[in-house]
């Protein structure tokens, strides 16, 4: 599996909130084991990404949307061509 992944971050005039969109082929390692402080939200806009959080693994598809708790270990791997996404 590859590591790599397209970003562009997108600005939001006078918000706090960090948007940003990925572009990813298929069976890439999109992001490493990772958590934050705060919470994350996923928005899938085309394609399948595969979610692990701690020991639970998802799968979410074109339109879905999964919130992440703060503090949660999580990892994602493309399991589609030309996942698009939103966090």
């Amino acid at each position: 599996m590859k590591n790599y992944t397209k970003m562009e971050n997108v600005d939001i005039a006078n918000s706090p909130v960090v948007y940003k969109k990925f572009y990813a082929p298929d069976n890439l390692i999109v992001f490493m084991p990772h958590w934050h402080k705060r919470i994350e939200m996923l928005h899938i806009i085309k394609g399948c990404l595969e979610v692990t959080m701690d020991d639970e693994t998802i799968i979410l598809n074109e339109d879905d949307i999964c919130y992440i708790r703060s503090a949660l270990p999580h990892s994602g791997i493309s399991r589609s061509k030309n996942l698009e996404y939103e966090m």
